[in-house]
């Protein structure tokens, strides 16, 4: 079963998938738990095998519009439910906090694509050499 619940810190405590988050420093990591302390924040937890499988955190940009981030394990990719819920977990979030927009920025990759337009994101704009040199896209909802 898998279960939705507010943020908790030991939820940092699983292992990145590759797409999740680019700074593995423990440095960097004490950074992103202080950003999903002070942000809404809301983890996906498999109750099966007793982990959390992913971390949704967003925040207010401008009126109306947030901005968001999936933080997901190395396990996230192997189970379509994970994107259900996901998915569903986003549509609850816009309705709760009155979003009439969420945007995200990730790396231009095939695989990371088509999981933003199953999430129901649409491509806004292309963001050549973005990171370290890497092309990135701002997408939208």
């Amino acid at each position: 079963m898998i279960e939705i619940y507010h943020y908790e810190p030991q939820d940092i405590e699983m292992r990145f998938n590759k797409w999740a988050w680019p700074y593995k420093s423990k440095r960097k990591l004490a950074v992103l738990k202080k950003i999903l302390a002070e942000r809404y924040s809301y983890t996906l937890f498999d109750t099966k095998i007793n982990e959390p499988v992913a971390i949704l955190c967003f925040w207010e940009t401008r009126p109306d519009c947030y901005y968001g981030m999936i933080i997901a394990s190395d396990k996230f990719g192997n189970n379509p439910k994970y994107a259900v819920k996901m998915r569903y977990l986003i549509g609850c979030v816009k309705y709760q906090y009155g979003a009439k927009e969420v945007e995200t920025i990730s790396e231009d990759a095939p695989d990371l694509n088509k999981w933003h337009e199953f999430l129901g994101f649409k491509m806004i704009e292309k963001l050549p050499e973005y990171y370290k040199g890497k092309d990135f896209i701002l997408w939208r909802m």
